[in-house]
């Protein structure tokens, strides 16, 4: 009579239908196993059949999973900057967060969680937001501006505020070479403001008058003289800081 296969095939029916699942070897080990198999055994040799299943089922109970893909985990960690310094510490973190998350060596059952791993990390990586640009040196230039914009021509006063109202205030910090430069121009410009020149109105009416006076030929040479000095010491060309030595010049010839 033949020999009863029925435990064969009840440890063959544990086998897994998708053995791509597994490792070269422990498949290679358990197809060894299956091959080895004598279908035409009798009832004598019943325990080399009770062998077969207990071959099959070591080799079942052997079979080892392929370890996870772990390629897009890789190349999402080449992606992330080397320089830290460069990105506020939230967003940092929140990367250094998801690097940490990542658990190392699951099998390819779980390769779905590692492929998130890899889109958590680039996706930490895009939302890294740069740190601010520095513009205390530009808040000290402009700080420098002088109180009292008055005095200086409009030309060299529209000047500097084109270059204060052209600063761009939201730059991150790899732009700091460009805020920096914001600064040197403001002062730059500070350097250029020209002062108005002062008002010589009252002076010229003062010596018109004056000439008018000496003209008349009435006066003693002596005051001619008198009027004559204050005309000369007149110094033409101040500028608007001197306003008040130009009104003197004009008050001198008039007494």
């Amino acid at each position: 009579a033949p020999a009863d296969y029925t435990q064969v095939e009840l440890a063959k029916a544990n086998i897994p239908s998708d053995l791509s699942l597994f490792t070269t070897l422990s498949v290679a080990t358990l197809n060894s196993v299956l091959k080895k198999i004598d279908t035409t055994l009798t009832a004598d040799q019943q325990s080399k059949v009770d062998s077969y299943v207990t071959s099959i089922n070591n080799a079942v109970n052997n079979l080892k999973y392929k370890d996870a893909d772990y390629s897009k985990v890789t190349v999402a960690k080449t992606k992330v900057p080397s320089d830290s310094s460069l990105y506020t510490e939230e967003s940092w973190q929140h990367l250094q967060d998801k690097l940490n998350d990542v658990q190392e060596g699951l099998d390819i059952r779980y390769q779905e969680q590692v492929d998130k791993y890899a889109e958590a990390i680039e996706t930490a990586i895009n939302v890294l937001k740069y740190k601010p640009a520095d513009y205390t040196d530009v808040n000290k230039a402009i700080s420098e501006i002088p109180s009292d914009l008055t005095i200086y021509t409009d030309e060299s006063v529209q000047a500097l505020n084109d270059t204060v109202s052209g600063i761009n205030k939201e730059l991150d910090i790899r732009y700091q070479t460009t805020v920096d430069g914001y600064a040197s121009e403001i002062r730059a410009k500070i350097g250029t403001l020209r002062t108005k020149g002062a008002d010589y109105t009252e002076v010229v009416a003062a010596v018109n008058e004056a000439n008018a006076k000496i003209a008349e030929g009435i006066y003693t040479d002596d005051s001619v003289a008198n009027l004559n000095n204050a005309v000369n010491a007149v110094v033409y060309n101040l500028d608007i800081t001197k306003q008040a030595q130009v009104d003197g010049y004009a008050a001198a010839i008039r007494d």
